[in-house]
Order: structure tokens, then sequence, then C-alpha cells
């Protein structure tokens, strides 16, 4: 992706295994909740994914345009033998790179590249703010959402304590963490 001034843009990609990376995203905080969105409420508060910046694969890095001389030469041994020993054997720095660019154009015409290396991928774990949760009790004073009653609800530490507090009391319902 490119901006107005052609300079290109970062992106970012996740994964839950830091091995298979999905998505280009304009931000760590859109990867964060592409993950999320992807996972459609399988991802849990605590767990890890991880987010990297994306490197494009240009057509040209995928050629080497050595070893397609190497395998014409072998393939002209295999044909006429001794006699073809000499084949190709002159190509200069200048014709390997015009050899690169031929074939690098004619797999775009074909495909180009839809995939792309994750590099500097980083943990992170998510968070109730990540998952979109906020406290049920919804006060001035709740934080950010730390614990689940039985139920699922979400609470803030301080609604999390007053639970427990009713709890021991006698008046709340069942908590867990």
């Amino acid at each position: 992706m490119t901006t107005d001034n052609n300079v290109a843009a970062v992106q970012y990609s996740w994964s839950t295994d830091e091995e298979t990376f999905h998505d280009q995203c304009d931000s760590i905080a859109a990867a964060v909740a592409a993950a999320v969105d992807h996972h459609s409420g399988d991802l849990e508060i605590g767990q890890t994914i991880y987010i990297g910046e994306v490197s494009e694969i240009s057509t040209p890095s995928l050629v080497d345009e050595s070893n397609i001389v190497e395998r014409m030469q072998e393939m002209a041994f295999e044909y006429a033998g001794e006699p073809s020993e000499d084949y190709l054997a002159s190509v200069t720095s200048e014709q390997l790179d015009e050899l690169k660019k031929l074939v690098a154009a004619w797999a775009d015409r074909v495909e180009r590249p839809q995939f792309w290396q994750v590099k500097g991928a980083l943990p992170h774990v998510i968070t109730a703010e990540d998952l979109g949760e906020t406290c049920e009790a919804g006060q001035p004073e709740c934080g950010p959402v730390t614990n689940h009653d039985s139920e699922g609800v979400p609470l803030c530490a301080v609604c999390w304590e007053g639970l427990l507090a009713d709890s021991q009391d006698g008046d709340a319902a069942e908590v867990k963490s």
C-alpha cells in the first residue's frame, strides 16, 4: 500500500500461532480488532496473539536468474553432451539482470504475489478492551474489565470486589474469576 506521497504505508498482520498471519491492517489496533472479529468470541482475556509488520514480497525477489541459466546449461548437456559445455558460459551480469526482469514481468502478468512476509512479530495479550467489554455497572468509577461473574457478566476490579463482599454476606450470586 502506498500513500499520496508514494511512500509505503506501514501495515500490520496478526496471528494466533506466530506462523500463519492474516490480513493487512493500517494499525496495530486494527490488526487486533481484525483478529477479534475473525475469531468471533473465541479469543479470551489473557490469550496471546502476535502482531507484526507486513513486508511485501516483490516478484523479482522470487526469481533466481542464475539458477535458470544453470538449469538450461544442464539440459543442454543432457541433450547434446560435451559439445554444449560452453552454452551460455559468457552470460554477463547485465544479461542476468535482464533475464530476472523478463521472468518477473511475465510472472506478474500471470499472477502477482498475494502473500507477504511478517517481520518483527510481537506478542499482544488480549484485554477486555480489545474484546469490547465494559463493566456491567457502567459507573464513572468503573475501570477496565478484570473478571466475569458465574454468568459471564463482565466486571471491573471495583465491582468485582463489591460482588465478592456481597457474596460473603450471602447476598450475591455465585462468582468466578
